[in-house]
């Protein structure tokens, strides 16, 4: 308890810093056996990436391939960092817990960028070496495990949700869904692709304004043909309201939030049940 309330504050303090550049990575799979956790790299153009895998949760492939979800961490952040977060029961987050046995979960490490002042972060260029990252992860990820290539989400916050805008706009055949946290707009130049898409930002976010997201929110209902019309005063804080009439079945989901923590930019509490429910529901 003592080891967790002291990561807790240091994510705190230090993960408040992540939107202008603050280093707030950590020691991966502390106190874990490879059957729980384990870092894995692999050379991509010359590159050693690395990435976390985590088992915790009894991923078992007796009953055929499963899921994969990629998680994308914020600026100055590693896949340690994010899983953290994400699995924080001081704010009654739990992400690995909520999916279970249900999917194989994997936080990839970002690599130093300008953008981030050096610090860690996600290169947004749709023919950059962090593509170039996720095209290689996926197949070594389903050469070890029983991985359902039609099944593979991505998840980010801030920076990282970012990036998950250029995986969705530029590798939107490889996903099933995306979901982007604190992302705000003006991510990509153009946008070939479409998915499903979960989008949250926090109505005090001091990192990344409310507007900006509600900008992006309504790029993708452009992007995925949903109903132009769109009332914010419709959106309930701290709930999920899904778009009208986007086509094809390609869905945009909206979650405004009021959290607080790190000036209202932390992934909120309802992303681990809200994200894995939008992501189980998309059609196989």
């Amino acid at each position: 308890m003592l080891a967790r309330l002291a990561l807790r504050l240091f994510l705190t303090t230090s993960a408040a810093l992540a939107g202008c550049g603050g280093d707030w990575r950590i020691e991966p799979c502390i106190g874990e056996t490879g059957e729980t956790c384990r870092v894995d790299t692999l050379m991509v153009d010359g590159r050693e990436r690395s990435y976390v895998v985590s088992r915790r949760h009894g991923y078992d492939c007796s009953g055929g391939d499963l899921p994969l979800v990629l998680m994308w961490h914020g600026s100055g952040g590693n896949g340690a960092s994010f899983r953290a977060n994400m699995d924080d029961d001081f704010d009654d987050l739990d992400f690995e817990a909520t999916v279970g046995a249900n999917a194989l979960v994997v936080y990839p490490d970002g690599l130093s960028h300008v953008d981030c002042w050096m610090r860690t972060c996600w290169d947004r260029d749709p023919e950059g070496y962090d593509i170039a990252f996720f095209d290689a992860l996926v197949p070594r990820l389903a050469e070890e495990f029983c991985i359902d290539t039609d099944r593979v989400f991505s998840l980010g916050h801030s920076r990282g949700g970012r990036f998950v805008e250029v995986l969705a706009c530029h590798r939107a055949e490889a996903h099933a869904a995306v979901a982007s946290i604190a992302a705000g707009d003006g991510n990509v130049d153009d946008c070939p692709g479409r998915v499903p898409v979960w989008l949250s930002h926090g109505h005090d976010d001091g990192t990344i304004s409310f507007s900006e997201g509600e900008s992006h929110r309504e790029h993708w209902a452009e992007r995925n043909g949903c109903d132009a019309v769109i009332d914010p005063a419709g959106f309930v804080v701290d709930a999920c309201t899904e778009l009208r009439a986007c086509g094809d079945g390609i869905p945009v989901v909206w979650c405004p939030t009021s959290g607080a923590d790190w000036d209202g930019h932390a992934p909120p509490a309802l992303a681990d049940g809200a994200i894995w429910a939008f992501f189980s529901a998309i059609p196989r």
